[in-house]
């Protein structure tokens, strides 16, 4: 007798081998996430820094004066970006901030029972 389809021992194989894969691929997933969420805040801070400095040189104002609805309004920023949902396992503030007196762009990261500041490289206050 001719039999067409799959035993029960070769589903299960290609089942578990098919479930181990998942299991490399989904954490690296999450990492490739993660990457690319730090590489869009970072680029984020940078396009604030451009804005405030080319604000701060037309307007003669200082970081501490600025906000990013001025940016926007002004057209140094297209639009006001916005922080990724997720970073690493922490949540991020609502919106991008600038501080005078940190001299920095930032963004407010939190976890449970934990606060991060992931802020720019550029020292604005000069």
């Amino acid at each position: 007798m001719n039999q067409k389809g799959f035993t029960l021992i070769e589903l299960v194989i290609v089942i578990a081998i098919l479930s181990t894969l998942a299991c490399i691929a989904i954490p690296r997933l999450s990492q490739a996430q993660d990457s690319a969420a730090v590489l869009k805040t970072r680029m984020d801070l940078i396009a604030i820094d451009g804005a405030v400095a080319a604000y701060a040189v037309t307007k003669g104002a200082g970081a501490s004066d600025i906000s990013l609805t001025q940016l926007t309004a002004s057209g140094l920023l297209p639009a006001e970006p916005k922080p990724p949902v997720r970073l690493a396992g922490l949540s991020t503030g609502k919106q991008y901030c600038i501080d005078g007196n940190l001299g920095r762009a930032y963004v407010l990261l939190t976890a449970p029972e934990k606060t991060v500041l992931f802020y720019s490289d550029t020292d604005l206050s000069r």
